[in-house]
């Protein structure tokens, strides 16, 4: 986050307008030592009101140069800028020269008054559990006052530049934020002891495990009772919804309280305030940068005060192949690595592939609105530019571009959130239900002695994924909305269980809902009839391979356009119902127009004229076709059923959705009275 993101507008002040009457000596054309001595300690006074007010603020100085020596001057300063190279270089080398023996005239500040929203957008967006970084070029001062204001750190935090163990302690009891404040720390050894302290304190924070977190420590048999009992609340109709228990949030004024932890107890937590000088000296060191940068992953906020643009962008440019895993090495010998090759090679792939890391799959995010911010913008995983006061460059250079700041929030909290849950569903079904049709394939080889025989026909074969299933995906990846925009945005500690939490795009999660349903589902509908024996040809006696094929392809697309529109997804819409009709009538169509027009002479041993018809006239086809998608579908339901008691955010998650149906069906019910009412329609 920059420091553009204020809207500044307020008069300019002096530092003499807030300092009382003080006789100002007449003129400064050629003050003395006294008066400069003066004029500096005053400037002083008042750069330092300005800041703990929050303004920004800007020193004036002139000095007179004589039209000869600016000529010469301007002569250098133009050819610095078309020089080909080292044209940064020398046109700051040219500045310096005229910028020298500076006489001081004043100091003015202006007042950043915050633009709607702010506040309530960074805290929402605290709760949600996204690590917000401020980088401005003001004072520490300033951005202390400025990121209380915008509730980035705790009004009521304790500031210290030493983590002392007492004050440590104090915090934790009474629940309060500590501010550590890293000014001019230069020194590599007293930077590296207080980055040292500061992760200690930081990685001991109680406030810094998630809900899930505490939830894994639990035993196995009190995440199994807790979760049937909160499954019950949820089944029992007569039962107020346990949403807000389950979210671990007891109240709205609990929440307003705790700032979306989820313990009754506020948890402390620790925050770091760093200048431009101190983020230098840690840019000069990259084990430095990197236990820093470690750092900022466990605090609850971070100020950069004092950055150039330069310093924002490395900073998050730092950021962002630490995320992207660039940073980790081996920093051991050779024979280290040899003993560690098989963890390298074998164990940490696999671990990584069945476990989710949030320090490994973290995504950068800048967002600002001046041409200062383009380059931080651009080095991020995700830039969003605003569209303001200061022009449209940064919008320009954006990946999205907002009005104003408050509108992050529904863009992170529900759209964010709703992309990925979009996104997920669709890969997930698509690959599901490829696994599950040729599945049926491998089944049909263990008859066929694994001849290679094709089980389809190879005109409708190749109209699966075209016709016949890809509609249910395309409505799931379109228009799926788990949970409604306003709960989102009331509770923003939803967002983390999806994709902070990455909770349905893992390994795991890809083998439950794709191989193992898509192979349980291909059994059922390829092993079962085969295995029962019903006779459906035109004597009754025996089975040809294009009727076994048809049972098998319409018990299959059923099975598949059902799980997809209405078990996989939360919330069923008008385009889920219209997906199923309009597959089911695509796969009865053209079969009925296959069986017409197909060629006579039988292609590839498929024998297709009237064989459509007449299977559509037999009761066994109908009752295979429903009793083994209803076996299936059900399975799929219990298998849906076990899981969401034993996931805490499954349970979360239903929970909301069950919250949201009860209050649609109180606002209907109360929409029907009230029509009933206006209409004058008596009541029976």
């Amino acid at each position: 986050m920059s420091d553009s993101q204020f809207s500044a507008f307020s008069e300019a002040s002096s530092f003499a307008d807030t300092q009382g009457q003080v006789d100002i000596p007449a003129s400064f054309d050629t003050p003395t030592r006294e008066e400069e001595e003066w004029a500096r300690t005053r400037a002083l006074e008042a750069l330092h009101q300005f800041s703990t007010e929050g303004l920004r603020t800007l020193v004036y100085a002139h000095k007179e140069i004589a039209p000869s020596v600016y000529d010469a001057w301007h002569a250098r300063y133009a050819a610095a800028c078309t020089a080909l190279s080292g044209r940064q270089q020398q046109v700051e080398a040219v500045c310096e020269e005229i910028e020298s023996d500076l006489l001081l005239s004043g100091v003015s500040a202006i007042e950043d008054r915050l633009q709607e929203g702010v506040p309530e957008t960074i805290f929402k967006l605290r709760r949600a559990g996204v690590r917000v970084w401020m980088l401005t070029g003001d004072k520490v001062e300033t951005a202390i006052n400025i990121a209380k204001s915008c509730r980035l750190i705790d009004t009521e935090c304790l500031e210290t530049t030493a983590l002392d163990p007492d004050l440590v302690e104090q915090a934790r009891g009474d629940g309060k934020m500590l501010l550590l404040v890293m000014q001019s720390v230069a020194d590599p050894d007293e930077l590296d002891r207080v980055v040292a302290r500061a992760l200690d304190v930081a990685q001991a924070m109680v406030g810094t495990a998630s809900v899930d977190q505490r939830f894994e420590r639990r035993s196995k048999r009190d995440k199994l009772r807790r979760g049937f009992k909160k499954f019950g609340n949820l089944l029992d109709p007569r039962r107020r919804p346990q949403a807000e228990v389950v979210a671990g949030i007891e109240t709205e004024s609990e929440i307003t309280k705790t700032a979306g932890d989820s313990d009754s107890v506020r948890q402390a937590s620790l925050a770091v305030v760093v200048d431009g000088e101190t983020l230098a000296a840690l840019e000069s060191n990259a084990q430095l940068l990197e236990r820093f940068l470690s750092l900022g992953t466990l605090c609850d906020a971070v100020i950069c005060s004092r950055v150039s643009p330069s310093q924002k962008a490395l900073i998050v440019h730092n950021m962002r192949v630490r995320c992207e895993g660039g940073a980790s090495g081996s920093h051991g010998g050779k024979s280290k690595l040899k003993a560690s090759l098989w963890a390298r090679w074998i164990w940490r792939p696999v671990r990584t592939l069945l476990t989710h890391d949030n320090d490994q799959f973290m995504v950068t995010l800048a967002i600002g609105d001046g041409g200062n911010d383009i380059a931080m913008i651009q080095e991020a995983h995700v830039g969003i530019g605003i569209a303001g006061q200061e022009g449209l460059q940064a919008s320009r250079a954006a990946d999205f571009s907002i009005g104003q700041f408050r509108f992050l929030q529904r863009l992170l909290l529900v759209h964010g959130r709703w992309s990925y849950v979009r996104v997920s569903m669709f890969i997930m079904g698509t690959f599901y239900k490829c696994m599950a049709f040729y599945a049926t394939q491998l089944i049909y080889q263990f008859y066929t002695g694994f001849s290679g025989t094709s089980l389809f026909e190879s005109w409708t074969l190749s109209m699966y994924n075209t016709l016949f299933s890809i509609l249910p995906v395309l409505v799931v990846g379109i228009f799926e909305q788990d949970l409604q925009p306003q709960t989102l945005l009331d509770h923003p500690e939803l967002y983390r269980d999806m994709g902070p939490a990455n909770h349905l795009f893992t390994v795991p999660e890809f083998l439950r809902r794709v191989v193992v349903i898509g192979i349980v589902h291909a059994i059922i509908a390829a092993y079962f009839p085969f295995a029962g024996g019903l006779l459906l040809g035109h004597d009754g006696t025996t089975n040809d391979q294009y009727i076994n094929s048809l049972v098998v392809f319409s018990i299959m697309v059923l099975i598949v356009t059902l799980k997809i529109a209405y078990i996989d997804v939360r919330r069923w819409v008008v385009f889920s119902h219209a997906s199923v009709v309009l597959s089911l009538a695509l796969w009865f169509g053209w079969n009925g127009v296959l069986g017409h027009v197909y060629p006579s002479a039988p292609s590839d041993g498929y024998f297709v004229l009237g064989v459509f018809d007449m299977l559509m006239r037999r009761a066994t086809f109908w009752f295979q076709w429903i009793i083994f998608a209803a076996v299936a579908l059900c399975l799929n339901v219990l298998f849906v059923v076990v899981y969401s008691v034993r996931d805490p955010i499954e349970q979360r998650i239903l929970s909301w959705v069950a919250r949201e149906r009860r209050q649609e069906h109180v606002c209907n019910q109360a929409k029907r009275k009230q029509w009933i009412q206006d209409h004058n329609i008596p009541f029976f």
